[in-house]
This record gives structure tokens, C-alpha cells and sequence, in this order.
């Protein structure tokens, strides 16, 4: 045959190498239909996730069933061989209805007989075997070798399985009807598994388990990156192991029975717990990205007459922003830069205006570029679009003041060049020491200025002394106000940033009062300053009496658990005083210099009769006890009254004669307590305290210490009135605290209808 094949058409000999493969089909299907239909049955048990159901006993045993029966299937394939070109040139006859086996016929030779007729009959042959062929298709005949239809079954079971679960676990549960649960007597092994997220976050910790999260979920767990793993192990007597991004690490044993291990999730996209080769557990995780925050200049930077910066800044995080900060850069030297923290609510998104105050910043009066800065939990940063300005400086009317300005820019602009301003300082020193009498509050922090400018050469020097400078000039101009000003700013920072993070009751009631003191203090020190103002016409400011009336009503709002209106009325009572604080510079911007003298002498004044008061306090604590009273006491009461008398000396030279004759009445009190005198010293300090109230309505007309008379520095009368005042009283205030505390009280109540106790956390939810 063999050279019969080699002589045919080549069309003839792809259709032998096809019909090659049918008869290799019929000869292996019939051999080998065991190991498919075994395939596909385990295959269908394992889609249908029945194998791990069983103890791990017979699970094992099964398996070894299936592994023992495929080798059983193998053993017949041997028989199996390649058809030869004969077989395929009788089956290519059979499927053609070639009749007398023409293939064969063309492969006989002649004889005897005539050549001429022998050539015709293999033409024709030929001729017949020019035409089209056709190849069956194969023909198993499984039915013969399996008559029951036992095959079809397999196929039944994994066309269920398909289509109960999908394609999404197949491999998922082949693994597992590949590992048969072992369990030796006794509960199976207790798996906990906990992911916890980074505090930053502010998210619970997530449970993994078995029940909740079926191993080969194909949906990842979402966790934030840095979450830490925590799995425990009960029951078991081998070693776990964790796989994360293909590394193995072990468990740590803490007794014979139970094992732990902990791990950061930085990378990877599997969690896997393995007990020896069996797999315990496996979830495919997510690990989500840190972004870093966004920040941005809702608007420019814009400065109001007092040169306090506002600032409006929108900010978002995926998890909170952390910290707000302002990076300042010197036009000049980009490479110098500072930060300006700014307080903000931890809020994943952030929108909110700051007034900030840089006036006394060393670069105060020079070109910066102002650039947003946003962290998150995680130490991430994000800026916004910088924006250049020149930082508002302070116009201070004190020469002494403007020189120590002067002074301290000069300092900013040449940092390296120490000796003029150790002159000037010098110069300064002698001059003060004679005019200010060896004011403590201004010679020692200008002596140390000039000590630190000559000896220190550490980088930290120069800010510092610009520090020390800056306090200096502003009690130079204002006295104890700027003081006074900042604790007003704090106390208003403090109480909006409780009730932007829902402080409690408690909390906002302290924070409502030291608001309440701080400004008292605020207007107490600028009782000079308001009086001026009363006598410019045309300026419209809240009145005190106004200031209180809203603090009140803050403290009320905060007291009935209303935050919404407690926020609106601390943000109003924010407006009024940097309306009052810009009024008042507007007013100290266009006085005149004897003006000047004068309010800078009415603030000296009060400082002076608020101290000269609480030595009077002393010198009456004392008497109650004079035999606890000792010389040391005596001199120490003595040596302050002096002080007092001395700081006076300046005020009454200008002053009235009411002012000497205080001075007289302060030394007097002075002698008698150095004595040990106290009954006299009270009678002549009381004398000197009416005479330097006196003196200061002199100095700034229609001025007392405590303002309008029976009011407080905030224009309330000294009687507690609700009716004059416009606020509820206390009667009223405690029927709304009654009111209040039975809803929640009823709220509480389990026995009550859900319905009515929906609508009762509904109401205290709206308005309380």
C-alpha cells in the first residue's frame, strides 16, 4: 500500500490523514470514555462543593477511590494504536460506496493477458477515484460499551453545578474537594481572623469569618492600607502559616492549643491561612490607597484694618484632615520659610475662614508668598496655589514703639548685622530706665534682647529676640490690652472649635465662661479707647450691651443642646468684636498726639488702680488675721505700695491735683503698713482708689473703671435683670431644662410604642 499511497493525488492523501483521525477516535473513545466520565464526575463534586461535607476520613478515602479508578481508566489506552493507510483506504471505500475495492484493484499488477485492456481498466479505476470523497464522521458505538447511559450522568451533575454557581470559584472548589478536612476527635479548629485599620482612619476593625465571608468570594474586602492582621488559631496541633504575597510566615504559638500571628497589610491582594497543606482560609482583600489631602484658597488672602488676615480655605481627605497650616516664604529668599498652624475640624472635608493675625511676625511690612498646606492621619500633605502678598505690619504712635518696629526688620532683612541694633538697644535701655522707672515688664525682656543679639550665635537667636521686641513694643503701646486681645481670640477659638466637634454640656458651659471673662477683661483695658469712640459720630459698633445679650444667648443655645444656634451666635459675637477691634484702631489711627498721650495715660492709670486694688484685697485678707501678721509681711505690703505710688508719679505730674493727692494718700498707706497698721492702710487705700477714679474721668472724660454706672465692662447692670436684658430668665430656662430632660427620659423608655419613641428622637434630634 505504501506505494500505491505515494502515487495517488494529493487531495486523495489529505483525505487518508483525515480519515486517519476518525478511526483513531473510534478505536479511543470506547478506551477511554472510563477516565473522561470518571474526570467529569469529580469534577461535578467538586462544583457542587459535596466532598468537604464529609469527614475528612472518607473524603481521603473517596479521593483515593477516584485516584485508583483513573489508574484502573489509564491501563486500556495502551491498546491503542495508529490506524495504518490500509485501514484507511477500506474505510474511505465503505464511506464513498466504492464498490469492488478499487484501492486494492490499482494496487494489483498484470499478469498475462492484454496490456492495452489492463491499462483501460485502471483509467476507469482512476476516473472513479477523481471524483469528490467524502469522511464519515466517527462512530464510537459507546452504546455497546455502555448500555445503561452511564456516561450522560456526570455530565448531568456538572451541567447543575454550572449553573448553580457560576464559573467565578471553580478553582477555589476544586481546591477544596483536593483537601479533606482532618479532624482527629474533638471540635474542628476555631479560626478568628481581625483587620484593623490605622486609627487615622476612624473605621472599626473588620471580622473575617468563615460564616460571614465564605473563602473564594471573588468580591475583594476593602481595608485602607497599614491595616494590621490579627488571626488566632484554636484546636489545632500543628503550626499555621500566613501567606501574603506569596511569603509564609509562621504562627506564634502561646500554648499547646492555641497560636497567633499579627501582620501589616502594605501590599497583596490575598489573604491565605494554610494548617501543614490544607488550606484553612482564603479572602481576596483590596488594599485602598492613602490619598493625600486636597487644599485650596476658597478665595485671596485679604487683610482688614487691623491687618488681621482672612483666610478662607476649602479641604477634603479620604479619611480627615488632620492639621491646617499656612507655609510663608520670603519673596526675596524663597529658600527661608515658616508655618502658621491653623486650627480646623477633623472633617474628611473641610470649608471654613480664619482671621489670623501676623502683624507681629518677624516678616511683617515684607513680600511673602502664602501657601496652604493640608496633612492627613497618615503624614501626607497636600498644598494649594500659593499666593503673594506684602504682610500687613502694626502702625504704632509710640516712638519708642515704632523704633523697636524699625528694629526689628531690620533684623529680618540682615540677620548677620548685630551691632546696630545692640546700640540702639543700649540707647534704648538707658533712656526707658529713666522715663519708665525700671519698669520690670520692659527693662528685663529688652536687657535680655541685647544679651541674646551679643552672645548667642545660634541660628534660633534672631527670631527669638524678635520675639522678645515684639512684646516690648506692643506694652509700649497698648499696655496690658494686646494681652487682654489675645486671650478674647483664644477663648473664641476654643468654644467654636468645641462646638464644631461636639464637646459636651459641661465643656461649653467652662469654655462660655472664660469667653465671658476674657472679654470682660478685653473692655475693662479699653475703657479708654471706647469712650474715645463714643465721641466720633457716625460710628455704628456693637454696643456692649449687645455683646452680652449675645453671649448669653450662645450659652443658652449650648445649655439646650442647640449647636446650630450656639455656632451661629458664637460666629455673630466673632464679627462684633473685630468690628469693635477695627473701630477702636481706626479711632487710635486718627487721634492726635495729645489724644495719644492721653488714652496711653488712662490705660497707665487703670493698670495702676486694678493693681492698687488687689493690694488692697491683701492688705484686707490680712486684717482679718492680724496675729498671723509677721514684719516680713508688713515690709513685703509696704515695698509694693511704693511701687505703686512711683508708677503713679508720672501720671500725676500731668494729671489732676486729685491724682497728687492719691499719690500722698499711697504713701501714707505706704508708712502704715510698714508699720503693721492695717486698719489705717485700708482707710488710705481706699482714699487713693477714689482719688485715681477721679483722675481718670479727668484724663478721658466720663471714664470709671467699671464703665456706665451699676453696669459691668460689658454694659450689664451689676443686678442681674432678665427683663432688662431681653433674654429668658431663669424660671424660663429651667422649665425648658424640665421639658427637655422628661422627653429624653421618655425617649429612653423601652415599654413605649416604637412609633411614639421614633418620634420623640426625631424631636430631640431637630431641635436639641
Amino acid at each position: 500500500m505504501a506505494g500505491l499511497t505515494d502515487s495517488l493525488p494529493v487531495s486523495l492523501k489529505r483525505r487518508i490523514r483525515l480519515t486517519r483521525r476518525v478511526l483513531w477516535w473510534e478505536a479511543a473513545l470506547p478506551l477511554a470514555w472510563p477516565l473522561v466520565t470518571l474526570i467529569l464526575l469529580f469534577l461535578a463534586l467538586a462544583q457542587l462543593d459535596l466532598l468537604p461535607w464529609l469527614p475528612g476520613w472518607l473524603h481521603a478515602l473517596v479521593l483515593a477511590v477516584f485516584a485508583l479508578g483513573l489508574l484502573a481508566a489509564l491501563w486500556p489506552l495502551h491498546k491503542l494504536h495508529r490506524p495504518d493507510d490500509a485501514a484507511c483506504l477500506r474505510r474511505i471505500e465503505e464511506d464513498n460506496g466504492l464498490t469492488h475495492r478499487p484501492f486494492q484493484a490499482l494496487e494489483d499488477s498484470l499478469v498475462i493477458g492484454s496490456e492495452s485492456l489492463w491499462q483501460a481498466q485502471r483509467d476507469r479505476l482512476i476516473g472513479t477515484l477523481s471524483r469528490p470523497l467524502r469522511t464519515g464522521f466517527p462512530r464510537p458505538l459507546l452504546a455497546r460499551h455502555d448500555p445503561w447511559g452511564l456516561r450522560a450522568l456526570p455530565i448531568l451533575l456538572l451541567a447543575i453545578g454550572l449553573a448553580g454557581n457560576g464559573l467565578h470559584d471553580i478553582p477555589e472548589r476544586l481546591d477544596r474537594a483536593l483537601s479533606p478536612q482532618w479532624s482527629w476527635g474533638g471540635p474542628p479548629p476555631s479560626l478568628q481572623v481581625w483587620l484593623t485599620p490605622p486609627d487615622y482612619t476612624h473605621r472599626p476593625p473588620i471580622l473575617l469569618e468563615p460564616g460571614l465571608l465564605e473563602p473564594g468570594r471573588t468580591e475583594p474586602v476593602e481595608i485602607p492600607i497599614g491595616s494590621r492582621l490579627l488571626a488566632q488559631l484554636q484546636g489545632a496541633s500543628a503550626t499555621a502559616k500566613l501567606v501574603l504575597e506569596n511569603e509564609s510566615r509562621a504562627f506564634e504559638r502561646l500554648d499547646d492549643d492555641s497560636q497567633k500571628i499579627t501582620a501589616p497589610l502594605i501590599a497583596g491582594d490575598r489573604i491565605e491561612l494554610r494548617l501543614g497543606w490544607r488550606r484553612l482560609a482564603a479572602w481576596p482583600i483590596h488594599l485602598l490607597p492613602d490619598q493625600p489631602p486636597e487644599i485650596a484658597l476658597s478665595e485671596p488672602v485679604t487683610a482688614n484694618e487691623q491687618g488681621r488676615l482672612k483666610i478662607a480655605l476649602q479641604a477634603k481627605d479620604d479619611y480627615g484632615i488632620a492639621q491646617i497650616r499656612l507655609i510663608l516664604r520670603r519673596s526675596a529668599h524663597p529658600q527661608e520659610s515658616t508655618e502658621v498652624a491653623i486650627a480646623s475640624p477633623h472633617g474628611a472635608e473641610v470649608s471654613q475662614t480664619s482671621w489670623i493675625d501676623l502683624t507681629g511676625h518677624p516678616w511683617a511690612g515684607l513680600e511673602v508668598i502664602l501657601q496652604p498646606q493640608a496633612e492627613d492621619g497618615a503624614g501626607q500633605t497636600g498644598v494649594g496655589t500659593p499666593q503673594s502678598l506684602i504682610l500687613p505690619e502694626r502702625e504704632f504712635h509710640n516712638s519708642f514703639a515704632q523704633a523697636i518696629a524699625k528694629l526689628r526688620r531690620q533684623l529680618s532683612e540682615r540677620p548677620d548685622n548685630r551691632q546696630g541694633p545692640i546700640t540702639v538697644l543700649d540707647a534704648m535701655l538707658t533712656t526707658l530706665e529713666i522715663t519708665r522707672n525700671n519698669d520690670p515688664q520692659l527693662i528685663i525682656p529688652l536687657s535680655a534682647a541685647r544679651s541674646r543679639l551679643k552672645w548667642n550665635q545660634e541660628p534660633d537667636a534672631v527670631p527669638s529676640t524678635q520675639a522678645l521686641l515684639w512684646q516690648v513694643a506692643l506694652r509700649l503701646e497698648d499696655g496690658e490690652r494686646p494681652k487682654a486681645e489675645q486671650s478674647l481670640t483664644d477663648a473664641q477659638d476654643a468654644l467654636e472649635q468645641a462646638l464644631e466637634n461636639g464637646a459636651s454640656a459641661e465643656e461649653l458651659d467652662r469654655l462660655s465662661e472664660e469667653l465671658d471673662q476674657a472679654l470682660r477683661n478685653y473692655l475693662e483695658l479699653s475703657l479708654a479707647d471706647l469712650n474715645l469712640l463714643s465721641s466720633h459720630p457716625g460710628k455704628s459698633i456693637a454696643l456692649p450691651q449687645e455683646m452680652a445679650d449675645l453671649l448669653q444667648q450662645m450659652h443658652d443655645a449650648a445649655q439646650l443642646g442647640s449647636r446650630d444656634g450656639a455656632k451661629a451666635a458664637a460666629q455673630r459675637l466673632r464679627e462684633m468684636t473685630e468690628q469693635l477691634k477695627a473701630a477702636l484702631d481706626r479711632v487710635r489711627k486718627g487721634e492726635s498726639p495729645a489724644q495719644a498721650q492721653a488714652r496711653q495715660a488712662a490705660q497707665a492709670l487703670q493698670q495702676v488702680i486694678k493693681d492698687q486694688q488687689d493690694l488692697l484685697n491683701q492688705t484686707f485678707q490680712l486684717s482679718r488675721h492680724p496675729d498671723a501678721l509677721d514684719p516680713a509681711d508688713s515690709d513685703h505690703l509696704a515695698a509694693q505700695q511704693l511701687a505703686l505710688r512711683n508708677r503713679l508719679d508720672p501720671l500725676a505730674a500731668h494729671g489732676s491735683k486729685g491724682l497728687k493727692d492719691a499719690a500722698d494718700a499711697m504713701t501714707d498707706a505706704a508708712l502704715s503698713l510698714g508699720q503693721g497698721e492695717l486698719e489705717d492702710a485700708l482707710e488710705l487705700q481706699n482714699k487713693a482708689l477714689e482719688l485715681m477714679q477721679q483722675g481718670l474721668s479727668q484724663l478721658s472724660p466720663g471714664l470709671s473703671l467699671g464703665g456706665q454706672s451699676g453696669r459691668d465692662p460689658l454694659g450689664r447692670p451689676t443686678r442681674t435683670d432678665s427683663q432688662d436684658i431681653g433674654i429668658p430668665n431663669q424660671s424660663d430656662r429651667n422649665k425648658a431644662h424640665d421639658i427637655l430632660d422628661d422627653l429624653r427620659q421618655r425617649a429612653a423608655q423601652p415599654k413605649r410604642d416604637p412609633a411614639e419613641r421614633d418620634y420623640l428622637q426625631r424631636l430631640l434630634k431637630e431641635f436639641f
